[in-house]
């Protein structure tokens, strides 16, 4: 082998490595998170921060590695809610999902669609953003009804480096489970 050969090879390698990062990651490596009460688990690439929103008391797990972020929340559903849940669960799903592109600077809209999880009603949507001065962001959402809550995780990254498959790898990891 020529070393021409043999560097132009690396660089190759080298190349794919970066323009696919993630890909064919265990993710069964990953810690499971299944905090007391919540009715889930799911697997995070590490131990993620917590808090709890004062305004809807939504309890959030965030892992960020560079750009990129795996969040989780839940939260129970208002009154209100739950009267539009019982009426319309998709319509319930998709205000939701707008109000949250909405409070995004610059968000466009890519897709969605209906994304259940066995009988709990589910959207899972795609959307970019950009904030002045900074790089575009794609951001993977799926959120699902069960159990009087909200359940939203949010995979985002830079958009050149946003791995299409990596959300959906991670988001089969969610599971529904008995309280505790």
């Amino acid at each position: 082998m020529t070393i021409a050969r043999a560097i132009r090879l690396s660089v190759l390698t080298i190349g794919i490595l970066v323009a696919v990062p993630g890909r064919g990651q265990d993710l069964s490596t990953w810690t499971e998170l299944a905090p007391q009460g919540g009715g889930f688990s799911i697997r995070m690439p590490g131990i993620p921060t917590q808090e709890t929103d004062r305004e809807t008391k939504a309890r959030q797990f965030e892992n960020r590695s560079g750009d990129r972020r795996h969040f989780v929340s839940y939260r129970a559903l208002s009154a209100a809610e739950k009267n539009a849940e019982k009426a319309d669960p998709a319509a319930l799903l998709e205000k939701t999902r707008d109000a949250f592109i909405q409070a995004m600077p610059n968000a466009v809209l890519r897709d969605s669609r209906k994304a259940p999880l066995g009988d709990a009603p589910g959207v899972i949507w795609t959307f970019d953003t950009q904030a002045e001065n900074t790089p575009p962001i794609r951001i993977r959402g799926d959120m699902v009804l069960a159990k009087g809550r909200l359940y939203t995780l949010i995979y985002a990254d830079r958009k050149w480096a946003f791995d299409e498959e990596a959300p959906g790898r991670w988001f089969e990891t969610f599971r529904l489970t008995p309280e505790r």
